[in-house]
């Protein structure tokens, strides 16, 4: 999901044209081409391409010759780096204009520094804020404030633009990538800025940065600071200030929603779109796009914790806004709609509405396509996004041609990417490696899933070794997923080092940060008991589903609507364990929950959660078949069986397997009681379901055991059945019970 973070309006607006003019307001403050460190990057590029061409060209001469392409991948880190040097230039520079415009330029330090900076002289206008002789300063002007108390409002006045010539510096040196330690150094220019003058320049700024570099913890505060004096100033003037009033409810409300205050981020959200709503009563085209960005925002919000119904309303208002602006300026505003068809649709197929989730995707995809013919280097990106998004719903509809095809195309587009600009798209290549993996999964093609989820570990873990704050996530991610698909092989060695691996990185993580990480902990503890209840090590695994069921609970209470679901997941695994233990109390006691938790949710969110509902009154016969109250078992075999018919007329292909099952389940039921017409009835209903899915190893299995139930009751089968099946008629008809796995 996308969501926007804004810089501060207090206002100040402006660009970087084509020809590189930095452009604040309406005038011209530098050419940013023309800019000496800009000019040495780009000749410094010029020179890795010539290089990184001459080398691949000797590495073509001799192809066995290590060093050189150790060699070929240092330049080619070295000119990505550049790169992005480069980019990060162009952002920060025209940061700093906008600051230049914000803060009076009342000493001679700060005269010189813009003179250097408008002449594109940065490391000149750097070199006039002598750090050293401006701390100096700033201590003797804090001791004369400290004595001198008739001279208070002089000194004030020198304090405040010793903060701007510190303000600046800091926004300086966050360009100035000659420097080792330019955050460290960035961080500590801005808290000096602070410490002089604590303003409404600084803080928004100082928040800006932190937010842009995943320090949310720390920019928090910074933007609640800024709010209650944002407030005040609106107290008394509300045209100007109402504007920054929002802005900054939108960002700190980012915060909390990365943060997972979920309570806290929708206040925020809720009072920064009615702001809004008033102010676009007033002037409609400056205050729209607004609107929709906080609508768009809050929407994910309440996907998040499973407010479908809120979720949609706001994307579908968003829309319209974003469906109006295009009327006025396609070529700003048509980005934007299809981020929130992209948004919408990833809402859509999480609901199981497939149909809309399908136009939605395929709008997005379209507008995309559209820009990235214009501007490919700009908009490729955003097309690869929407591939992966619609790769995942055709995978999720069993539609596995199309969806290898959606993600091999998005797979291509990141690997193009990530030959010029390895550091921003290697994350992106990792993830849809990930998604190919479980869809070959999907597919029984293990080998090919395994080479998947490898290099996609390859990647996370280079990464990590540069920035684990930001990477040891997916590496988690990328163990737990590779782990299931080593327990599906029966590697069961594997799958649990795997898992465990897995366990303790976000063990790790959610020490530092549990309201975003422990949920993690609970899925893969669930997983990894999954894992311990196929090697019979029962003990071991009822411990671990009570520790993830004991996480999710607590996470359930505070947010239900997005954690319940878990809850109940667990229940169902729990109650299966319980079962194979022969522990039949306990396990119908943990159905039940999870029972009346599905329901619930069903009332909320039918087309979602009935499938769950469906799986486990199919779990919850199985087990009184099992015990013999024939009564309760078909009465709960019917249920399972018209909710799972009413979910296949909506998407056979998503939910045909899962009837089968129960089909397949409901006519061992009635073996046990000699009941010929029914097995016959419902073994070639599920053998008419399993047709279109033969070639999966795990329904050959399903298929035996209805050949099995149908040859016993002398039915003739078709022959295309004989084929994959006769020969390995398995001797014991068991009941299958649907245990929940979770890929993250």
């Amino acid at each position: 999901m996308d969501n926007h973070i804004q810089d501060s309006k207090n206002i100040v607006t402006g660009h970087i044209d084509a020809k590189g003019n930095v452009i604040v307001g309406d005038n011209i403050v530098i050419n940013l081409k023309e800019a000496a460190q800009y000019i040495a990057l780009e000749k410094e590029i010029e020179n890795l391409d010539k290089r990184f061409n001459k080398t691949k060209t000797k590495i073509e001469q001799y192809p066995n010759d290590v060093n050189l392409r150790e060699k070929l991948i240092q330049i080619n880190k070295e000119r990505s780096e550049k790169q992005q040097e480069l980019e990060t230039l162009r952002i920060q520079v025209f940061e700093l204009a906008k600051t230049f415009e914000k803060i009076d330029l009342d000493t001679e330090r700060l005269q010189k520094a813009k003179f250097h900076f408008d002449k594109g002289e940065f490391k000149e206008a750097r070199a006039v804020l002598d750090a050293e002789i401006m701390t100096h300063e700033l201590t003797a002007l804090l001791d004369k404030r400290e004595r001198l108390n008739t001279k208070i409002t002089e000194n004030d006045k020198n304090l405040s633009d010793n903060s701007d010539e510190f303000l600046i510096l800091a926004q300086l040196t966050a360009i100035d990538f000659d420097l080792k330690d330019r955050f460290e150094k960035t961080i500590q220019y801005f808290e000096k800025s602070l410490q002089a003058e604590r303003n409404l320049a600084n803080l928004f700024a100082f928040a800006y940065f932190l937010q842009e570099h995943k320090q949310n913890n720390k920019a928090t505060p910074l933007y609640e600071e800024t709010l209650a004096i944002y407030r005040q100033l609106a107290e008394v003037n509300p045209k100007i200030y109402l504007p920054d009033v929002a802005t900054t409810l939108n960002n700190l409300a980012n915060l909390q929603s990365a943060k997972n205050e979920f309570a806290k981020a929708e206040k925020s959200y809720e009072e920064a779109l009615a702001i809004r709503r008033q102010l676009v009563q007033v002037n409609p085209q400056t205050y729209l796009l607004d609107v929709a960005m906080t609508l768009n925002n809050l929407a994910n919000l309440q996907y998040s914790k499973n407010e479908f119904a809120k979720a949609e309303k706001s994307y579908e208002e968003a829309l319209a806004n974003y469906r109006q602006l295009v009327q006025v300026n396609p070529q700003t505003y048509l980005l934007d709609v299809a981020m929130t068809l992209n948004n919408l649709a990833n809402l859509q197929s999480d609901k199981n509405e497939f149909a809309k989730a399908e136009k939605s995707y395929e709008e997005a995809l379209a507008i995309r396509r559209q820009l990235a013919r214009v501007s490919s280097q700009i908009y490729l990106p955003d097309v690869a996004t929407t591939l992966n998004s619609l790769a995942n719903l055709q995978s999720a509809k069993n539609e596995f041609t199309k969806a290898e095809k959606s993600y091999e195309e998005a797979l291509a587009i990141y690997r193009q990417l990530a030959e010029v600009n390895p550091q921003t798209y290697l994350p992106d290549i990792g993830m849809i490696l990930n998604n190919l993996a479980v869809l070959q999964k999907a597919k029984n093609e293990f080998a090919k899933a395994e080479k998947s989820f490898g290099e996609a570990l390859a990647i996370y873990r280079q990464l990590a070794e540069v920035n684990p704050q930001t990477y040891f996530s997916s590496v988690a991610t990328t163990l737990n997923n590779l782990a299931n698909l080593q327990s599906d092989k029966n590697e069961l060695t594997k799958a649990e080092k795997s898992y465990e691996e897995a366990l303790t990185i976000r063990r790790q993580l959610a020490e530092v940060n549990p309201q975003i990480y422990l949920h993690r902990v609970a899925t893969t503890l669930n997983n990894l008991a999954n894992l311990q209840s196929a090697k019979n090590e029962f003990t071991k695994a009822e411990n671990t589903y009570e520790e993830a069921l004991v996480i999710r609970r607590q996470l359930a209470e505070v947010n239900p609507q997005t954690y319940l679901p878990d809850v109940a997941t667990t229940l169902n695994n729990l109650a299966n364990l319980r079962s194979q233990m022969n522990d039949y109390s306990k396990g119908i006691f943990y159905y039940e929950e999870a029972l009346v938790i599905y329901q619930q949710l069903t009332e909320v969110n039918p087309l979602t959660y009935l499938p769950y509902l469906a799986t486990t009154l199919n779990n919850l016969a199985n087990l009184y078949s099992f015990i013999e109250n024939i009564g309760i078992a078909k009465d709960l075999y019917q249920k399972a069986i018209h909710i799972k018919e009413s979910l296949v007329e909506l998407n056979p292909n998503v939910y045909s397997i899962d009837l089968g099952i129960t089909y397949l389940n409901f006519a061992i039921f009635s073996q046990k009681r000699n009941e010929k017409e029914i097995i016959i009835l419902y073994a070639t209903k599920a053998l008419e379901l399993f047709r279109p899915f033969i070639e999966i190893s795990s329904i050959q299995s399903y298929i035996k055991i209805a050949i099995q139930l149908l040859s016993k009751v002398d039915y003739k089968i078709e022959e295309i059945f004989q084929k994959s099946s006769k020969e390995d008629l398995i001797e014991k008809s068991n009941f299958s019970n649907i245990k929940i796995q979770g890929n993250e």
